[in-house]
């Protein structure tokens, strides 16, 4: 599966194709820090465990995906939202998601 395919199948309902947010303005995530970071360290934290903020509201919060794909997947996905919407090329691998997930 592609970076793209699984934007658009896992992310794009809230974030949107663009990357603007379509949920709220939380879940714009262009030029978000996270996705700066070629290696992405905090990208593939968020991508495995969710985020929200401190209100926890329904529509704020980002579920995990760490049950859902594989750590080569997860390496694809990060990869293609640093490309997109970081304007960097990412070179995370799948030993990097294996490792954040210990």
């Amino acid at each position: 599966m592609t970076g793209a395919g699984i934007f658009a199948g896992a992310c794009a309902s809230c974030h949107g194709k663009s990357g603007s947010g379509l949920a709220n303005e939380r879940a714009g995530i262009v030029g978000a820090h996270a996705l700066s970071d070629p290696r992405g360290s905090n990208l593939i934290r968020v991508i495995l465990n969710g985020s929200s903020d401190s209100s926890k509201a329904p529509g704020r919060t980002m579920p995990g995906f760490a049950n859902i794909y594989s750590d080569a997947e997860i390496a694809v996905l990060a990869n293609y939202m640093i490309g997109q919407f970081g304007g960097k090329k990412g070179n995370v691998t799948a030993k990097d998601v294996e490792r954040a997930r210990e």
